[in-house]
């Protein structure tokens, strides 16, 4: 009877929501009004009510926890002393009723408060779409393959970077992850990358972030940072004590921090909580310096600045505005590369050239370096794990494929690491020198150069201060009121420099 009962009074009776803080019921006695916070804390329902009988329009206001029977049998016999034609049994039972609403809808606000955003997907695809994905993984020049796939979701130029970027992003399947810096300037489509990068990987594994506090890394659960990209719109929104927690969990897997609290006595105690953290991550920022910890820590990229890029770009934007670019069609590419990404198996891989493959003593934080290098090996080698040969333990086995496609990947990273220069400054010093040559000039102003070059002030300034740092560019006369005049004082030739380090690479290719 019980079972039958309550189903009926869940079909009448509803619960009207006029916003957050104001909730109604029409029972037989009158309208039930539930004002302010309805408590998630599960073992007590007190509210602030309010009935306003149906006949007279009079108004009763009680606090009443609706889970004390003592309190909702009191409140009844005080309305019923002042509104005789009221039944206690059916006041009580609008209460009840009343309850079972309420509970109901704070299940519903506690299941919103405490749900995870995004379920992990699994991998159930149709044999249909998993065939294509495989033989598309199985394809002879996969990399070819996937620049063409990552084009066609709407990523213009920048060939070299999305690949890698790509491959960057879904490390965190593989036993190695990596991460990387993007180094650019404003407006040169980093957020834009970062977005369609974002899009190629399951909701469920992305970690997008805009701005952190010093000690937020501290408080996520146990395991909250395990399988996942993280994605920094721009490093500007970590403070220094973000920057330390972030460079912790990337080199470490975990952090830990010594908390208090109270036992079941009351006694104040300390323990030590572990956040763990298995994940790839790609970093963009504005600055031409970033703490040398965090910096070495990454891959860093430098994205493709030139006015050919810019008229790329320019062309892209205007048709999509012109309705000229098939969205489906760069959905579909997006969707594709999802499924490649689930499709990849978290594999071990070995690779037997590893140690014929040293780099120049040269090149800075070489640790690091060097483990980036073989991380990124392995990391061809894995997402080739459809081609590759196993070893009797089931590892997937490197070839000199694989090795040279991580080198021809890397090396514009190895650039960026022996460049004493930052990505944006050498950029600017590389056109400056050409611009004076063709004048004949040897010495220049600023203004001249911030009009030919189209750029602010205070970038032309951090760029000069830069050089003349680095004792690249010096001050050859003139005061700061009349201004100065500067001067290249060493043609540092970083394109020898680079020369040298590719034909390094390219020697260890022919001793394999």
């Amino acid at each position: 009877m019980f079972d039958n009962a309550k189903p009926q009074r869940e079909i009448k009776h509803k619960l009207v929501h006029f916003h957050t803080y104001k909730h109604s019921f029409s029972g037989a006695c009158g309208t039930f009004y539930i004002l302010g916070d309805i408590p998630l804390n599960l073992s007590n329902l007190r509210v602030t009510l309010m009935l306003v009988t149906n006949e007279e329009n009079v108004r009763y206001r009680t606090k009443l926890d609706l889970y004390e029977n003592l309190e909702i049998e009191k409140f009844c016999y005080e309305v019923i002393e002042k509104e005789f034609q009221f039944k206690f049994i059916t006041l009580q039972k609008d209460l009840h009723t009343l309850t079972d609403l309420l509970e109901k809808y704070r299940e519903e606000l506690y299941n919103d408060a405490f749900k995870i955003e995004f379920e992990r997907p699994k991998n159930h695809l149709t044999n249909k779409t998993k065939k294509q994905v495989i033989d598309f993984l199985k394809s002879s020049n996969l990399i070819k393959a996937l620049d063409t796939k990552l084009e066609e979701t709407g990523i213009v130029g920048e060939e070299n970077a999305r690949v890698l970027l790509y491959l960057i992003a879904l490390s965190y399947k593989s036993p190695f992850p990596l991460h990387a810096l993007i180094q650019s300037g404003t407006g040169s489509g980093k957020s834009h990358l970062l977005k369609k990068i974002m899009a190629c990987l399951p909701k469920a594994d992305v970690m997008s972030i805009t701005r952190t506090t010093g000690k937020s890394f501290y408080h996520y659960a146990n395991d909250d940072l395990v399988g996942k990209c993280i994605i920094i719109q721009d490093m500007d929104g970590f403070n220094d004590d973000a920057l330390f927690s972030f460079r912790e969990l990337q080199s470490e897997g975990f952090i830990t921090t010594s908390t208090t609290y109270k036992d079941k006595l009351g006694n104040i105690k300390s323990r030590i909580k572990t956040v763990n953290a298995y994940f790839s991550s790609i970093a963009s920022t504005t600055r031409t310096s970033v703490y040398s910890d965090n910096f070495n820590r990454s891959i860093p990229i430098h994205l493709d600045e030139s006015i050919e890029q810019t008229q790329r770009i320019v062309h892209y934007q205007n048709s999509v505005i012109a309705g000229n670019v098939d969205a489906l069609k760069e959905e579909q590419a997006i969707d594709f590369l999802v499924n490649c990404t689930m499709q990849l198996e978290k594999l071990h891989v070995l690779n037997r050239f590893a140690e014929k493959i040293v780099l120049p003593a040269h090149v800075p934080f070489l640790r690091r370096s060097n483990l980036q290098l073989q991380k990124l090996i392995l990391l061809v080698t894995y997402l080739h794990q459809y081609q590759r040969d196993r070893s009797p333990c089931g590892k997937i086995l490197s070839t000199k494929d694989d090795v040279a496609i991580a080198f021809d990947l890397f090396v514009h990273a190895l650039y960026l690491k022996t460049d004493e220069l930052d990505g944006q400054t050498r950029r600017f010093f590389e056109e400056l020198k050409p611009y004076l040559h063709e004048r004949n000039q040897k010495t220049f102003r600023l203004r001249e150069i911030r009009l030919h070059f189209s750029m602010s002030k205070t970038q032309l300034h951090r760029y000069i201060s830069t050089l003349i740092d680095h004792e690249l560019v010096l001050v050859k006369s003139g005061t700061a009121y009349k201004g100065y005049v500067y001067e290249i004082q060493n043609d540092d030739d970083i394109k020898h420099s680079n020369a040298t380090l590719k034909n390094h690479l390219n020697a260890i290719l022919e001793e394999l």
